[in-house]
Parts: C-alpha cells; sequence; structure tokens
C-alpha cells in the first residue's frame, strides 16, 4: 500500500514539469476563489501542489489591509519550493495531510485537484476528514473534489496511450504517454505517466510518475464526510455549478460543521 512519502518521491521528479503538464486549472481557481467571502480571514490548502490555486484563493481574500492567514501544505518538498517560488509570503509547510500539525483553527479550507483520491484507503481519508473537522472554524467551510468512478473506463487497462499533448510558448513540445490498470480488490486505479519531449521525429524521455488515484462512489464519500462530523452544504458535478448525478464527471463538495 502506497505511503505519503512514495508521493512525495513521485511528485518531487515531476515538480518542475507540473506546471506545464496540468493544463487548463481556471475553472478550479474560479471555483474555489469563489468560496471566498468577507469572513474568510484564513485559508488551508491540503494538497496545495505548486500553489497554483492556493495563490489564487488567497488574492481573494481581503482582510482591510490586515494580514490574512494561509497556509499550503503538501508532502513533496520540491512542488513545495515551485510554490515558495510563486509566493513567498505564504506559509508553505511540508506535512502529511492526514495530520498535518497546524494550530488554530481555519474559515477556509480546500483540497483540490482529487488529492484525497491519493490516499490509499478509507482509513486514510477518514484520518484526513477527523482532521479538517478538528480544524475548521464554526462557520467554516471545507472544499474538495474527487473524480466519479467511470467503471468502463476503468474496466480497460492500456498501454503506451497518448494521454496529453502540451505546446509550450518558446514552441517546444511534449507528449505524455500513460499505462493504466485498475484493481477492483483495492479500489485503486494506477497510471503510469511518462514525460516525453518531441523532436526531430524522435522522442526523448524527461521523466517519470505513477499516480494511485482510489475511487469513491458518491455514497462512499458522503458517509466518510458524516461519520468525520462533517454535513454537505452543497454538492456539484462539475465546476459551472451543474448538479451532482450518475453522469457527472466530478464530485465536487463544500461541506460544514453540524
Amino acid at each position: 500500500m502506497p505511503q505519503m512519502s512514495d508521493k512525495a518521491n513521485d511528485y518531487d521528479l515531476w515538480a518542475d514539469w507540473y506546471d506545464t503538464t496540468e493544463g487548463d486549472r481556471e475553472p478550479y481557481k474560479k471555483f474555489y476563489s469563489g468560496l471566498v467571502d468577507t469572513a474568510t480571514e484564513s485559508l488551508l490548502d491540503l494538497g496545495c501542489g505548486t500553489g497554483v490555486i492556493t495563490t489564487a484563493v488567497a488574492g481573494r481574500m481581503d482582510r482591510n489591509g490586515l494580514p490574512a492567514r494561509v497556509v499550503g501544505v503538501d508532502v513533496s518538498e520540491q512542488m513545495l519550493r515551485v510554490a515558495r517560488s510563486r509566493d513567498p509570503e505564504i506559509d508553505w509547510r511540508c506535512a502529511d495531510i492526514r495530520n498535518p500539525g497546524l494550530d488554530g483553527q481555519f474559515h477556509l479550507i480546500i483540497s483540490c485537484f482529487n488529492t484525497l483520491q491519493l490516499l490509499a484507503s478509507e482509513a486514510h481519508v477518514a484520518q484526513t476528514l477527523a482532521s479538517v473537522g478538528s480544524m475548521l472554524a464554526r462557520q467554516g467551510r471545507f472544499a474538495f473534489d474527487i473524480y466519479q468512478p467511470n467503471w468502463e473506463y476503468l474496466a480497460r487497462a492500456e498501454t503506451d496511450r497518448l494521454a496529453r499533448e502540451v505546446k509550450t510558448q518558446d514552441g517546444r513540445k511534449y507528449e505524455i504517454r500513460e499505462d493504466r490498470r485498475y484493481e477492483p480488490e483495492t479500489h485503486i486505479l494506477h497510471l503510469g505517466w511518462r514525460l516525453y519531449r518531441m523532436g526531430g521525429g524522435n522522442r526523448s524521455l524527461i521523466t517519470e510518475m505513477h499516480y494511485r488515484l482510489r475511487q469513491y462512489s458518491r455514497e462512499e464519500i458522503i458517509r466518510l464526510i458524516g461519520n468525520a462530523g462533517l454535513r454537505v452544504l452543497e454538492a456539484f458535478g462539475n465546476f459551472d455549478g451543474a448538479a451532482l448525478d450518475e453522469t457527472s464527471v466530478k464530485q465536487i463538495y463544500v461541506c460544514g460543521l453540524p
């Protein structure tokens, strides 16, 4: 079973290429920034990565000239290195999101980009949600997104599939090739990604990483939320505010305390 240290190693290798390869995150930035209101005095981002979403949300926080508390937590020191270069004023912490070891409470806690699915078991998600409950201010909100399982897609193993093509502003071209297999007994989707630089009819390997995404049905994740002493305030199937139903690609939840 993968541990948080395994994820650190994978993301450390990918950190310098993460922002180049992850595509359009504007819908994420718009949604999570939209959760900021006049009562949002503090922000915690669990699994902040390179800080793209963290900094966007923090930029919406206006404390009338007073400093806001903004903390980004991630297990990868190299991803945090990129985040610190993006905004050195934010408190970036290298820690396990299941128990980040932070003092005080937060008005807004977020966990974006399917981060909770990187936890290998229900028990690990339960730990994280319990930590969220202990850190969430009385009228605070906790928001996160994960994929809704697509069982037809999961049933098809593939090797060396072209997952994504990327062209940078300087004209360089890259490909991400993917190996994919799903383990029904563990509910974990294994994704192996290899990043290649393209040129002259050839491709050269730059780096690679492995994702392990635990799949959660709506019923499972709602049960875990409730068991942690949280309640669902809103649920969406996409960042445009569409209702969550069986056809949704995403599961997006905004939660609070009872």
